[in-house]
């Protein structure tokens, strides 16, 4: 038999226990006592691990034998002994849980090095104090058995404290703050240059936690809650007011209806009861529909929201971004995001609600019934968030590997589609099918394993539940037995036990999804955390004659180490006409972008008419200088909207104008629905060669005052091309023209010809017949000027 501890002692040991439980589950609020991020270093973690598991097997055996004992006297134990006994279980069992997570390679924080001390003094004292059990009034079996826990006891206490009280009089005195976490690495992926598809579990380890992680997740709060719209907002808050209001009666009901079960077996009147309860069934069926309706408005408009708002957002990034990012990419990251919008209802109508259903039906039973409940319920709810915890960190990482083979799967389907022509003609369409297929085993193989470790940890839940149930029914009919309870008051028990825990049990089932749902939107959160950097506030820019100056420009893309521009300058004067040719990869089509603002320079200025264009604002900039891209993009609308796309207020003469001297007016008029065809995705009813005209026709619409065009004429057949070009040249007779072209034969008919070679670097410059002539006399074996090479 146990000896019966003192009340004070077990209060003490009951409050040692508690903090080490509270130092075990949050551990960053509780440094601030010992000063953030103090730790000791020099312990044998393995050691300390065993040491807490065999502490919390002998807490166990306690607890066990002191709920034996009480249940062998037909009684319940000492309220004091049980809560004592139960913090001293569940934080030892916690420490333990910490030290062997081994993805945990930090150092003990300083605050439970001494609190576990603390604990293990306290231990020391308590059997010094009450000595080791013997004499004549006891058994000798239960007297050596308990002699036996407290010499256990006691010599695991003092090998804790020799392991920890050295490392702690080492470091105590030298410890200091953890070194700042490192900037967050790159994606591995290296097709991923804006580590948009980033491992989250690596970025959850460089900001140290979760919670860090959780906090960058506020860009989506604007598309959560409706901020600045006040009629929205009335709707949110009515509806959260009717949950609480919901939960607050079903339990009345609940109570109502148990006491119609007192009122019959005492044969008192049972019709006030019955009134009652069928009034709080009736509230509760209109608080249900009316917070139907204002949750489906609530939640369309958060569609709308999310919907334009993030498109908005992603328009408005800078050209760097949208030069790097794939379209594919973003596209699911928008997808993959919708439901992640949706958790802040659920959050608020669904867990929140949950919780405080959870916090008010536990009060009400703890009230009713004593505190051995709120007993069973904090050993039940602290093994169910272990469980849930390794669960959510295991199906974190399964998670992860799914959504890196899902991005694999889509772009190998994109490119089967969009590279059909290709398979088709290689006769690679079945190798790209079983290519394909290959991928997909791959997924569903890893599919599989995620949710065999979604089923395997729903087990252990189900398994700590029906434990936890157990419990609280052999307690409440314990009661019943020694009539401390009513037939009212097991039915009122049943009902709320089990809602009790099928509340708990929807909350931890709901976590992994909740968890997925976060790695899912963290791709979009990382578009959402990046600037729109494209300024809308600069100043105007001036351009009356259009020239352009380049002082040592140089640009470098990211993840590689070899400038693409190195060092470049050039000065171009007004209204020149300027061919850029040069053998592929020498920066011909990046110092376009540059030039268009699509990418800012990593060092140098680029100046139009003296006017540095970083400091421009875009409109204005976009008004005086218009490209023409190598691939033009054809909108899915009709030929007069994406003819407009060079002039919005553009009148029909002005398009007419526009598309004759693009050659592409007699084209367009010969279609069944002229001006108002559809030009279908990407233009897909045009040929190459009319998508082209067709952006010709926009630079003629538009008039900028500098015009900048890539590869313009490479699908032209050679009479088009030099009349679109006689009429881009005589339509732009003041205007600054460069071209960038691999065409020789359009070279002939611009003022300067400048040669890049690698880097960037000016190799060449001067007119058509200068650089032929000096060529001829040089006797070069260069052949990009000789005549008759009409492509370099």
């Amino acid at each position: 038999m146990a000896i019966e501890l003192e009340p004070w002692i077990q209060l003490v040991r009951g409050c040692c226990g508690v903090l080490v439980l509270v130092t075990a589950i949050t551990p960053i609020p509780t440094l601030k006592i010992f000063g953030t991020g103090r730790s000791i270093t020099n312990c044998n973690l393995n050691t300390l691990l065993f040491l807490f598991l065999a502490l919390f097997f002998i807490y166990a055996a306690v607890f066990f034998r002191l709920v034996a004992e009480a249940v062998s006297r037909n009684s319940l134990p000492s309220i004091h002994a049980a809560f004592s006994e139960t913090a001293l279980v569940l934080a030892t069992f916690m420490n333990a849980e910490r030290l062997g997570d081994r993805d945990d390679k930090s150092p003990i924080h300083l605050n439970r090095a001494v609190s576990w001390c603390l604990l293990c003094a306290i231990e020391l004292f308590v059997v010094v104090w009450t000595g080791l059990p013997g004499g004549q009034t006891s058994p000798p079996l239960a007297s050596r058995v308990s002699a036996a826990i407290d010499v256990c006891k006691a010599a695991t206490c003092v090998m804790i404290l020799l392991q920890i009280l050295p490392a702690i009089i080492a470091n105590c005195n030298t410890a200091s703050k953890p070194s700042p976490a490192s900037p967050l690495d790159a994606s591995s992926n290296p097709a991923d240059i804006l580590s948009l598809q980033m491992d989250t579990l690596r970025e959850v380890e460089k900001l140290g936690g979760w919670w860090p992680l959780l906090k960058l997740f506020g860009v989506f709060s604007r598309y959560m809650f409706p901020v600045g719209e006040p009629v929205h907002q009335i709707r949110f808050v009515a509806s959260f007011l009717l949950m609480v209001t919901h939960e607050v009666t079903e339990l009345q009901e609940q109570l109502a209806f148990a006491s119609i079960l007192d009122a019959a077996a005492t044969g008192s009147q049972v019709q006030t009861s019955f009134k009652k309860a069928l009034l709080l069934r009736a509230v509760n069926t209109a608080l249900s529909h009316i917070f139907g309706l204002l949750r489906a408005e609530i939640k369309l408009h958060r569609a709308e929201s999310f919907a334009t708002g993030v498109h908005a957002k992603i328009l408005s990034m800078d050209p760097t971004f949208h030069s790097l990012a794939n379209p594919t990419d973003l596209t699911k990251a928008v997808d993959d995001a919708k439901e992640f919008i949706s958790l802040f209802d659920s959050i608020i109508f669904s867990h929140f609600i949950n919780i405080m259903g959870i916090v008010m039906a536990a009060t009400k039973l703890v009230s009713l019934h004593g505190p051995f409940l709120f007993i069973i319920m904090a050993y039940q709810i602290t093994f169910t968030c272990v469980i849930n915890s390794k669960g959510t960190q295991k199906r974190a990482e399964a998670f992860t590997k799914v959504h890196k083979l899902k991005v694999d799967q889509e772009h190998r389907r994109q490119d089967g589609l969009r590279g059909w022509t290709t398979l088709f003609n290689q006769n690679l369409i079945e190798h790209e099918i079983d290519c394909f297929r290959l991928v997909t085993g791959a997924l569903i193989d890893q599919e599989r394993k995620l949710d065999s470790c979604r089923l395997n940890f729903c087990l252990a839940q189900n398994i700590v539940s029906f434990c936890g149930v157990a419990a609280g029914y052999s307690f409440m009919i314990y009661r019943y037995g020694q009539g401390a309870a009513t037939v009212g008051d097991l039915m009122l028990y049943t009902s709320v036990w089990a809602t009790l825990w099928m509340r708990i049990g929807e909350l931890t089932r709901t976590i992994p999804d909740l968890v997925d749902d976060l790695l899912d939107a963290a791709p979009l959160r990382r578009v959402l955390e990046r600037s729109s950097a494209v300024q809308t506030s600069g100043a105007e820019l001036l351009c009356g004659e259009g020239s352009l100056d380049l002082h040592d420009v140089s640009f470098t893309y990211p993840a590689r180490d070899t400038p693409v521009v190195d060092h470049l300058s050039m000065s171009i004067k007004p209204g020149a006409k300027v061919a850029l040719i040069g053998p592929s990869g020498t920066g011909k089509s990046t110092l376009l972008k540059l030039v268009m603002r699509y990418m800012s320079p990593s060092t140098g200025t680029i100046l139009i008419d003296g006017q540095d264009i970083s400091n421009i604002d875009k409109n204005s900039f976009h008004k005086s200088v218009g490209m023409m891209p190598q691939i033009p993009h054809i909108f899915n609308t009709t030929v007069m909207e994406n003819v407009r796309m060079g002039k919005k207020n553009a009148s029909d003469e002005e398009v007419y104008a526009a598309c004759r001297r693009a050659m592409i007016h007699d084209t367009i008029i010969a279609r069944p629905g002229g001006y108002e065809s559809l030009m279908g995705e990407n233009g897909s009813s045009f040929s190459g060669g009319e998508k082209q005209r067709i952006e010709f026709a926009r630079l003629f619409l538009k008039q900028p005052k500098v015009v900048i065009l890539d590869e313009p004429t490479s699908s032209l057949d050679p009479e088009t091309e030099m009349q679109v070009l006689g009429n881009l040249i005589n339509q732009f007779v003041h205007t600054t023209v460069i071209v960038v072209t691999h065409n020789v034969e359009i070279a002939k008919d611009f003022d300067r010809v400048i040669l890049l070679g690698e880097g960037g670097k000016i190799v060449k410059d001067g007119s058509y017949r200068e650089l032929l002539a000096k060529e001829a006399t040089e006797q070069t074996t260069s052949h990009a000027l000789q005549p008759g090479l009409t492509r370099y």
